[in-house]
C-alpha cells in the first residue's frame, strides 16, 4: 500500500530522536529494557509489517545509476561534459540538496524534479532553453527508472518469508506515480 511521500522522513526523524540508527539498535534497546521473553511476546504480537521500498526492496541506488547514465547518453550530454562522472557528481550533489529541502517542505515536487536537471545542465554549459530540456530529461529519467527491476540482494527471499507470517505493506517517500510502476 502506498502511504505518503513524507512518511519515511517522519519515521526517520522519530528514530533519530530515539537514538535508533537501525533495526539492530532498536532490538538491542528493547532487550536492555525488557526480558527476552517480553521481546519475544512483542514480536509474536506483530501482525503487520511495513517495508520501505527504495534501497530496502527495490535497489534504488543501482537502478538510479543506470537511469542517469541512460539520460546522459540519450540526450547527448557528453558533447557538453565529456566526463560522465563529473556530470553525475554535479547532479547528485544538487539532487541531494533539493531532496533535503523537499523533506522539510521548503520546495515542492515540481521544483525538485525540474531544478535538479536545470542546474546540472547550466553547470555543464548546455545552451538554449534548458528549462524545457530539464523537464524532458527528468520525464525520461523517471520513466526509465521505474522500468528497472533490480532488487536488493535477498529482498525477494525476505518478502517471501514475511508474506507467510504478516500483512506486508510497502512505504515510500518517492513520487506516487513513479513508485506505483515499480
Amino acid at each position: 500500500a502506498y502511504i505518503d511521500e513524507n512518511l519515511d522522513a517522519v519515521l526517520g526523524d522519530i528514530f533519530k530522536a530515539m537514538g535508533v540508527q537501525n533495526l539492530s539498535d532498536l532490538v538491542s534497546g528493547l532487550l536492555n529494557i525488557y526480558s527476552t521473553e517480553t521481546v519475544q511476546e512483542l514480536a509474536d504480537s506483530i501482525k503487520t509489517v511495513f517495508v520501505d521500498l527504495d534501497d530496502t526492496i527495490w535497489w534504488f541506488t543501482e537502478n538510479s545509476k543506470v537511469a542517469l547514465r541512460h539520460v546522459y547518453d540519450k540526450f547527448g550530454l557528453s558533447q557538453y561534459c565529456n566526463d560522465y562522472n563529473s556530470f553525475r557528481d554535479i547532479y547528485a550533489a544538487k539532487n541531494l540538496e533539493l531532496w533535503d529541502l523537499y523533506h522539510y517542505g521548503k520546495i515542492n515536487k515540481d521544483y525538485l524534479v525540474t531544478e535538479r536537471y536545470r542546474y546540472t545542465l547550466e553547470q555543464i554549459g548546455v545552451p538554449g532553453d534548458i528549462e524545457a530540456l530539464a523537464k524532458d530529461i527528468d520525464d525520461e529519467y523517471l520513466f526509465f527508472l521505474s522500468s528497472m527491476g533490480t532488487l536488493i540482494p535477498g529482498a525477494k527471499d525476505l518478502l517471501d518469508y514475511l508474506v507467510k507470517k504478516y500483512d506486508v505493506n510497502i512505504l515510500s517517500n518517492g513520487f506516487k506515480e513513479v513508485q506505483m510502476r515499480k
